[in-house]
C-alpha cells in the first residue's frame, strides 16, 4: 500500500531535531508548537502532539489540557507580534475533513486581520500570501520560553 509507505510528514520533523529547519518554535511535554508550511496567512501555526494519533480521544487529559495552554500561548504571541484581531482556530479530523496529514491530528491557529481573508476563503484555498518565513520564525522564536523538552 502507497500510504503506508509514506512516513508521516509530523513525525519526521519532530524526530529530525532540526527545529530552525522545520520553524519549531516550542517543544513542550506533550506538543511542538511550529509555524505551517503552507500557510494561510501570516503567522499560521501549528500545533502537533508528538504521539502519531489520529483522534482527539486518543490523547490523554494531560496532553488535551497542554494542548488548550499552548493555543492561549501562541494566541497572546501572535496577536502581539502581529497586531492581529482575531483567529480561527480548529482541527481536520478523519479521512473526509479536507487535512492534509489526516493519520496525525494536529490544530491550526492562523491570525486573522481585516484586511485578511475571511475563513470561506481559507477554506476554498482561494488567497495568495506572501511573507518571508525564516525572519517570522527569528522574530517568533523569542517570544516562546525556553523548550520544555
Amino acid at each position: 500500500n502507497q500510504e503506508e509507505q509514506i512516513e508521516c510528514p509530523f513525525c519526521v520533523q519532530i524526530k529530525a531535531g532540526k527545529d530552525t529547519d522545520y520553524f519549531i518554535l516550542k517543544r513542550a511535554k506533550h506538543h511542538v508548537v511550529l509555524l505551517n508550511a503552507f500557510p494561510y496567512a501570516e503567522g499560521h501555526l501549528l500545533i502537533v502532539p508528538y504521539d502519531h494519533v489520529d483522534s482527539l480521544e486518543k490523547l490523554t487529559p494531560e496532553a488535551r489540557a497542554e494542548l488548550m495552554e499552548l493555543v492561549v500561548e501562541s494566541t497572546a504571541k501572535l496577536k502581539g507580534l502581529l497586531k492581529c484581531d482575531g483567529f480561527n482556530i480548529g482541527w481536520n479530523i478523519g479521512p473526509n475533513s479536507g487535512a492534509s496529514v489526516v493519520d496525525h491530528v494536529h490544530l491550526h491557529i492562523i491570525p486573522r486581520n481585516a484586511v485578511g481573508c475571511s475563513f470561506m476563503q481559507t477554506i476554498g484555498k482561494t488567497a495568495v500570501i506572501c511573507f518571508n518565513m525564516a525572519r517570522l520564525y527569528r522574530q517568533l522564536l523569542p517570544l516562546f520560553p525556553e523548550k520544555d523538552n
